[in-house]
């Protein structure tokens, strides 16, 4: 729930996280605590909302706190409970690359982006269909109790930002790095690199509207194609 009164928000959240936690434990919605219905079941979450419009995700902490909300006993008791295993997924080609530059380039420009009537659904099924060339998916290893405790260490607020750092690094350590990340961080020097990847780039930047700058868009598409190999070589964007 996105919208209503925070009372409404905040009613739907602890719904959702019983329900999460219970799928996962295999406690059924009526069962005592402790008791098993099926021996648990997976649930796949994003770790934010909507998609990264630059190349650099990182765990919201409102997803934490969400699932904290049904946790009993510590902190740590209650996310070691729920045994996230983060995943990292990567994709040769970028999937609504283009679109995502454009939409960069238009809320630095004008401060705002206001979406067409049903672009959200147009997005998500242009992911799906178009090509990504070769995807590579990591299973990370699972947030452990050591992990946790540091987390709960914490001060309150702090602790759902620390534990999204630990989650953040395993994905991003996990993170397959195709060349073409590593030829659009030499295209961002001015360095010559492998041709088809440059045309490939020049192909997209020739379809964007008239209205829009070539140069910022072009700069802003290799931006998110070089994010991952700037991360995992630790240099700031």
């Amino acid at each position: 729930v996105r919208d209503g009164s925070p009372r409404d928000v905040y009613a739907a959240s602890c719904q959702f996280s019983d329900y999460i936690r219970r799928r996962i434990t295999g406690r059924s919605l009526d069962a005592d605590e402790g008791s098993s219905e099926d021996g648990g079941a997976s649930i796949w979450l994003a770790q934010r909302q909507g998609r990264t419009k630059d190349g650099y995700d990182q765990t919201e902490q409102g997803l934490l706190k969400m699932l904290d909300v049904s946790g009993k006993g510590s902190f740590a008791d209650a996310f070691e409970e729920l045994r996230i295993i983060p995943m990292s997924i990567s994709y040769e080609y970028e999937p609504c690359g283009i679109q995502k530059a454009i939409e960069c380039w238009r809320k630095a420009n004008f401060g705002a982006y206001s979406k067409a009537e049903m672009e959200d659904v147009h997005s998500m099924l242009s992911g799906i269909m178009q090509y990504k060339g070769r995807v590579h998916i990591t299973f990370c290893e699972p947030l452990n109790r050591k992990e946790l405790e540091t987390a709960a260490s914490r001060d309150r607020n702090d602790r759902y930002r620390t534990l999204g750092e630990i989650i953040d690094k395993k994905i991003l350590d996990g993170y397959y790095l195709w060349d073409t990340s590593r030829y659009a961080t030499e295209m961002l020097a001015n360095r010559k690199t492998n041709p088809e990847f440059e045309a490939f780039i020049e192909k997209e930047v020739s379809g964007i509207p008239k209205d829009c700058d070539n140069k910022a868009i072009r700069k802003n598409l290799l931006t998110i194609y070089a994010a991952p190999y700037l991360k995992k070589s630790g240099i700031k964007k």
